[in-house]
């Protein structure tokens, strides 16, 4: 407790807050008044109490006040501290308010309370600093040294297809260098991958190391409001993303007549290796175009201004609300890719949709907020105790005020959609008829959508669920229609056109899937390849038929399809 005296420049204790305002007359502070935060020497006592009598002034020792808890002013009589907790109500309440408005809920002690969240917040910090962030470190030790042995192995490839061109006539030379850059091409498409997991095991790594920061900041605030709004990232943290291992290819020289050069040079073959993890085969953009229409294409495209792009919400004015890795979200043109408006929040963005109004909703994780035309931005619906928002999506039936919401408990155990009317829950879907649950609550992204005829579309990281405007559930989309492509089905992004037809961002396989209004596939929109980690899509709302808006999730490109079914 002590400081630098500014005119003696020397160590000075604590002085009193009431004696004077020349420092240097002010006697050294010896108790502390909790309701006015004061610290005050023992004359000044009585002058200090006399300073505002329609207080209840809480006057400690000097040395216990930096060991107890601040207790919040109470909402209902400002001149009461909060002593409770009301477990029922989720907030702190005076002696006065459990003796009315909280007869009989149970209640605990605010310190006690806080006193346990110290202890969840130190063994949370705990578990971060010696298990989060060490597993991730191990992991990325693992995948730098995977991607040494890739450049090893692609280097020796590399010398074998150029050892085999030598023992060959001056005609192979053009054939041979041919070759050469279709190694060099798949070691370069190969280590991006290795160098993406990398990049984003850093990213996580990154942010379980923020939230260590964060909570040691937590375990030196005394504000019982702060610890109380406290959330545990860990959950999250702890999850270990979707590695892939990737296997260089093998070189298989043969035996060449002069005049089959090109034809039986050799080839360059997948590994048929495969890993604890599964097999990792990159499809070639010849095969991901085969299984799209030719009609297919992308009409634009343009860089949004973030690191990594998340989500994206179309207008019915021509523009496009996006948002990335940070808090600010942000309205771009849709023909030029310019900023138009912005949007900041506390926390970054978990969700956004637009409303019949054309104003934007957006969640952080504990509330959803409307922004208006005017760009006033105010909360609309406060999330339940113990739930988190994970999605958002426009009610078409109802106001410009109605939207969906879709929630996930914090123990990962129970999720559930909620239509919202005028800032009020009128609709509730959690469970099916036979009382099992509607939902995969394991997942860790979800997208959600309603379709012109009142479905309800929930996208997770393993399939679609789609309820009638009931709440019924009508059918499950797995993705697993043709056997065309090699990587897991990742479904994101969902939205639905004019005619009911449903669009499915398939993160890995470069495609979106496409289903008639009761579930039946209808085909794959490929645009020949050229799309990459498809995070969202959104529908045009301008009335276009066949126009499509995608955005791609580490390239942060947003690109405009024209399709035709």
């Amino acid at each position: 407790f002590e400081v630098m005296d500014p005119i003696k420049g020397a160590q000075d204790v604590i002085r009193c807050d009431v004696c004077s305002d020349n420092e240097r007359e002010k006697s050294p502070a010896e108790v502390h008044c909790n309701t006015c935060h004061t610290n005050v020497c023992s004359p000044c006592v009585a002058r200090h109490m006399a300073l505002d009598k329609s207080k209840k002034h809480d006057i400690v020792l000097f040395h216990v006040a930096s060991t107890e808890i601040i207790l919040p002013s109470c909402s209902s009589h400002p001149q009461l501290k909060c002593d409770l907790f009301c477990k029922k109500c989720s907030i702190p309440i005076c002696l006065k308010c459990l003796s009315s408005n909280h007869n009989s809920h149970t209640v605990e002690e605010v310190t006690e309370l806080c006193q346990k969240i110290y202890k969840d917040i130190q063994d949370e910090t705990k578990e971060i600093q010696q298990h989060i962030i060490p597993a991730f470190e191990k992991i990325l030790a693992e995948e730098d040294e995977k991607l040494k042995i890739l450049n090893e192995a692609y280097d020796k490839l590399d010398s074998s297809v150029e050892e085999h061109g030598k023992d060959l006539h001056k005609k192979v030379d053009a054939v041979m260098s041919k070759y050469k850059t279709k190694v060099q091409q798949k070691k370069q498409a190969d280590a991006k991958i290795l160098q993406q997991q990398i990049e984003e095991i850093n990213e996580i790594m990154s942010e379980a190391k923020q939230a260590a920061v964060k909570n040691e900041a937590l375990l030196k605030s005394k504000n019982a409001s702060s610890l109380i709004a406290h959330k545990s990232e860990n959950g999250n943290l702890s999850k270990v993303p979707n590695l892939r291992n990737v296997i260089p290819p093998d070189f298989t020289p043969k035996p060449i007549p002069a005049d089959l050069l090109d034809s039986v040079f050799g080839e360059i073959t997948d590994s048929k290796i495969l890993y604890k993890k599964g097999s990792f085969v990159q499809p070639n953009n010849n095969q991901v175009a085969a299984v799209g229409a030719s009609t297919d294409r992308v009409l634009s495209t343009f860089p949004a201004p973030y690191k990594q792009l998340y989500r994206l919400a179309c207008t019915r004015s021509g523009q496009l609300w996006t948002s990335g890795n940070e808090s600010t979200l942000r309205c771009l043109n849709m023909q030029t890719g310019s900023i138009v408006a912005t949007a900041v929040l506390d926390l970054n963005p978990i969700a956004l949709c637009v409303n019949t109004a054309n104003e934007l909703l957006i969640c952080d994780g504990i509330t959803v907020y409307k922004r208006e035309l005017t760009g006033v931005i105010a909360p609309c619906f406060s999330v339940p105790f113990g739930w988190n928002t994970e999605a958002l999506a426009n009610s078409s039936f109802a106001e410009s005020n109605g939207f969906f919401v879709f929630l996930r408990r914090d123990d990962n155990r129970q999720s559930k959609v909620l239509r919202i009317v005028d800032g009020h829950v009128q609709g509730e879907y959690q469970y099916d008829e036979n009382g099992k649950d509607l939902f995969n609550s394991n997942c860790y992204v979800f997208f959600l959508a309603e379709n012109r005829n009142g479905d309800i579309c929930v996208s997770d990281t393993s399939s679609l669920v789609v309820l009638d405007r009931r709440g019924k559930f009508r059918f499950k989309y797995h993705g697993k229609v043709f056997d065309t492509f090699d990587k897991p089905f990742l479904p994101r992004g969902v939205s639905t056109d004019s005619q009911g037809n449903i669009f499915l961002a398939d993160l890995d396989n470069r495609c979106i899937h496409v289903l008639d209004k009761d579930g039946r596939f209808v085909r794959y929109i490929t645009c020949g390849g050229s799309l990459d980690k498809l995070c969202d899509v959104s529908c045009d709302e301008n009335g276009r038929l066949g126009r499509l808006w995608v955005a791609e999730r580490l390239t942060a490109k947003v690109r405009c399809i024209e399709y035709h079914l």
